[in-house]
């Protein structure tokens, strides 16, 4: 019976089992490496752009005919001299000639002023202004009522004043109780009554803490929370194929701490993947094109038809991403005629995707049912039904379309069910 090492405490167990008896490590089945054929375009042309016609050289520019020479605009006739074109005047008579003449003016004579001056002149307006004593004297002032008013007000409080002190004297001659007898009463404040205080309550005994339940011997759910399988190719513990293929069309291989898969023939897929079957899985890989044509693409592996007995064996899908920042979900059924692959989610570019050589992206693909969700870089870029495969095995790998000589680079895988 085959034996393998246990990669936790080294114990030879038979390689049938899952788990190894001495620790309980779960034992991945070694990988199986596989290739198979692409189609040459399984996507749209990118070279099926229209194409323009080719443009004539920089020095077979359309000329332009020839400029008539400047002396054949057409010429004007000669211009008569501008003097010519003044308009005469008839001669002005002299300036002098054109004074009017007025008659002469008869002389002033100046009369002197009579003997002892002029006269007064009256105002203007010929009317005399009164003199200060012409206006009527101000009538007299009247005599103020102020002391009058005042020496009665004066009156009228004394004899109000004495008759009061009259009328509340009291027959010995004391006035204080007659006064305050006649003061309003101020009601008495009442003592506000409060409140007797009542006894505290005792403290009541704190309840006793209730046991806690103890824990069941239900076995814990390792397949939800814990990934079957991890995996940084730092070290050859899962086994992964490290050969050529048979057919030499590209090698598998361990390096500095990664895992590689070189393509060498164009229209070609080369993929590993486990023995082992699953129905929903979590997988996720980081991805990294080393060299190549951009247009070749790489990723995971899901659900892979495998067995004898099986007429489906050989049919899978793959999450794949290119060099160029494009995406696709692909199946290939391996029972229809020699194989045909369909775009279950044709190639769609995405800007999640850091594109070109050396750029590296992490793939992730959730399947639950017939529910695919795929992720690039952390984020949700897709999702999609198809019913077609059920379960199967799961895995990793690259293709090459039109061109070969692609080298992929794989690195942290994990799988674990969602």
């Amino acid at each position: 019976m085959p034996t393998r090492s246990c990669p936790n405490c080294q114990s030879m167990v038979d390689d049938s089992q899952l788990f190894c008896p001495e620790c309980g490590s779960r034992l991945n089945t070694a990988p199986a490496a596989a290739e198979g054929a692409t189609q040459a375009i399984p996507r749209p042309d990118l070279g099926s752009q229209p194409s323009y016609p080719p443009q004539p050289p920089y020095g077979s520019q359309p000329s332009y005919p020839p400029q008539p020479p400047y002396g054949g605009q057409p010429t004007y006739p000669p211009q008569p001299p501008y003097a010519g074109q003044q308009p005469s005047y008839p001669p002005q008579p002299p300036y002098g000639g054109q004074q009017p003449s007025y008659p002469p003016q008869p002389p002033v004579s100046y009369q002197p002023p009579p003997a002892g001056g002029y006269p007064p002149q009256p105002p203007y307006g010929g009317q005399q202004q009164p003199g200060y004593n012409a206006y009527p004297p101000a009538p007299a002032q009247a005599k103020s009522q102020l002391p009058l008013i005042i020496g009665i007000v004066v009156a009228v409080l004394l004899l109000g004043g004495g008759g009061a002190f009259f009328f509340l004297r009291d027959d010995n001659g004391n006035s204080g109780n007659q006064l305050s007898s006649l003061s309003t009463s101020r009601p008495q404040s009442t003592t506000r009554p409060t409140a007797r205080p009542t006894d505290a309550p005792e403290p009541t005994d704190e309840p006793e803490p209730t046991d806690e339940p103890e824990p069941t011997d239900e076995p814990f759910d390792i397949d939800v929370t814990i990934p079957f399988l991890e995996d940084d190719f730092s070290t050859k513990d899962e086994g992964w194929p490290e050969q050529e293929t048979a057919s030499k069309t590209g090698s598998y291989a361990y390096v500095e701490d990664a895992y590689q898969i070189a393509i060498t023939v164009k229209e070609r897929i080369l993929w590993t993947s486990t023995i082992e079957e699953y129905t929903d899985v979590d997988a996720a890989i980081d991805v990294t094109f080393r060299s190549g044509p951009t247009e070749n693409a790489a990723g995971l592996v899901i659900r892979e038809q495998s067995g004898d007995s099986n007429p489906d064996s050989g049919s899978l899908y793959v999450f794949q991403i290119d060099g160029q920042g494009e995406y696709a979900l692909r199946r290939f059924d391996k029972n229809i005629g020699d194989g045909e692959w369909t775009n279950v989610i044709d190639w769609t570019y995405s800007s999640t995707i850091a594109p070109g050589l050396d750029a590296t992206n992490r793939l992730r693909l959730t399947v639950v049912g017939s529910v695919f969700t795929l992720y690039i870089n952390d984020q949700e870029v897709d999702q999609t039904i198809d019913t077609t495969y059920a379960s199967g095995s799961m895995g990793f790998g690259g293709s090459t379309f039109e061109e070969g000589d692609s080298l992929i680079e794989f690195d942290n895988l994990r799988m674990a069910y969602p």
